[in-house]
């Protein structure tokens, strides 16, 4: 009686142990297949434009984004106490107007450590310049943290918001949506960004 106690326990445990997985798996699934898509036009009458900081092109994107959408400052958030806007641009290999550009209308800010910090010098600086309006830029990946660490902070809370936001997600040439399984690098930063963008939900990071 007792082994086919033990027996049935260990049957059920790995029953468990299938169904979580699988639960998982088509979660990650379907974070994968729906993160967002650039949209076609960027929105206008943009009081801000806020990059979160990272590679993937985010930074020369919201560059762009600067002359499209009315839009004539962009903050960089969270570069880090060692970044220098020299630093940023040699990296960046920016030269001629978008060099003068960067120079001219970018701040930086070195106070944030992760995405809830993004949102907390965003507000700040908002508020600062009496914006109204801002654009969120981040690599599409990493924007359903963002977009919830933001609408989480007081001045963004998507009840009664102080502060307008959109969003404007960037693809990365190399991110391959449709055949993530493919690679294991993409595995490797889908699955870390859906593992915290889970905890992010629980309110666990």
């Amino acid at each position: 009686m007792t082994l086919f106690s033990s027996h049935q326990k260990f049957v059920n445990l790995v029953l468990v142990v299938i169904i979580a997985f699988g639960l998982i798996a088509g979660a990650f699934q379907h974070f994968v297949l729906t993160l967002p898509s650039q949209p076609d036009m960027p929105p206008r009458q943009i009081d801000g434009i806020v990059v979160a900081t990272g590679g993937q092109g985010r930074i020369s994107e919201g560059l762009k984004l600067l002359g499209e959408t009315g839009a004539d400052t962009m903050l960089i958030t969270g570069v880090g106490t060692d970044a220098s806007k020299q630093a940023l641009a040699t990296a960046l290999s920016l030269y001629g107007d978008e060099l003068a550009q960067f120079t001219c209308c970018v701040e930086l800010d070195i106070t944030a450590q992760d995405t809830s910090g993004n949102a907390k010098a965003a507000a700040r600086w908002a508020a600062e310049n009496n914006f109204q309006h801002l654009l969120l830029v981040t690599a599409n990946y990493h924007m359903p943290r963002a977009k919830l660490a933001f609408l989480r902070h007081p001045s963004f809370t998507s009840a009664h918001p102080d502060i307008q936001l959109s969003y404007w997600p960037v693809i990365p040439a190399d991110l391959k949506q449709d055949s993530w399984y493919a690679s294991w690098s993409q595995l490797r930063l889908l699955g870390r960004e859906f593992a915290k963008y889970s905890l992010a939900r629980l309110h666990l990071i």
